[in-house]
């Protein structure tokens, strides 16, 4: 991935504009979505437990993107 934090959806996006997908993309994505997925539990958690407002995923992916 570059610089901005992407969702397995906007990188698969991304490899299928530049050229033919292969199943190791279709397995990268869904690796990527499952990681993804377990990070912003993780982080919603995280949020409820110290009570502050959860973000949206989309809202997560920016903040994410930030810190890298």
């Amino acid at each position: 991935m570059d610089n901005k934090q992407q969702t397995a959806v906007e990188w698969l996006w991304e490899i299928a504009y530049n050229r033919e997908l292969t199943v190791e993309d279709w397995k990268q994505a869904k690796e990527m979505q499952k990681e993804q997925s377990q990070a912003y539990a993780a982080f919603c958690v995280a949020c409820d437990r110290k009570k502050l407002p959860l973000l949206e995923f989309e809202g997560w992916i920016k903040l994410e993107g930030g810190n890298k």
